[in-house]
């Protein structure tokens, strides 16, 4: 089987991606997901994400605070190593888990940041970025709300992608129709690969 990394800053169109993938019975694991689940799925993580950052991380009904971690994370880079440290190795056993339990040619792991953790080197075979000019990348992101334009803007600058790592690019600048064409075209190539 062929593992493929799926990657792309906010509003890159990754998770389209993902979707035409998902739909044509490609299995696709959602890194993100995943780790929102296992802050839903382990009250214990929480209280020692709680006790490294010094944040309350609940809300009055003791559900999980994602705006204020978000806001942790984004504005300080020992909170965000602090919440990997934690998070990160989870997330891995489920990848490996799921991956264990698949019979399929291909397989793809979407994740906005899985080339620069090295923690999951090696749990895949290649790497496809998906890329748009930022102009782009920021409407599409205030289409979804929820995040300011400054916000999303420096989310935007501040995410980076080894270009060494990448084994293919697929631009998304036109429709999404002509972003399904590309995303089959390339991820054909790398099937041919196997």
């Amino acid at each position: 089987m062929r593992t493929v990394a799926l990657t792309g800053g906010i509003g890159s169109g990754k998770s389209a991606v993902a979707a035409f993938l998902s739909s044509e019975g490609v299995p696709v694991f959602d890194c993100d997901a995943a780790a929102k689940a296992v802050y839903d799925e382990d009250p214990a993580l929480v209280s020692r994400l709680e006790g490294r950052l010094g944040l309350r991380l609940r809300l009055d009904d003791g559900s999980f605070d994602r705006k204020v971690l978000a806001e942790a994370v984004f504005s300080s880079p020992e909170s965000l190593a602090a919440v990997e440290d934690e998070v990160l190795p989870v997330v891995l056993e489920k990848l490996n888990a799921w991956k264990a339990s698949l019979d399929s040619p291909l397989a793809v792991v979407e994740s906005a940041t899985i080339l620069s953790k090295p923690l999951f080197d090696g749990s895949y075979d290649s790497a496809v970025l998906v890329d748009a000019p930022e102009r782009l990348r920021l409407e599409r992101a205030l289409l979804r709300g929820g995040i300011a334009g400054e916000d999303i803007l420096r989310r935007i600058r501040t995410q980076s992608f080894d270009r060494s790592k990448i084994d293919a690019v697929i631009t998304n600048d036109s429709s999404m129709e002509v972003l399904r064409d590309r995303a089959f075209s390339v991820f054909a190539s790398l099937v041919k690969k196997v």
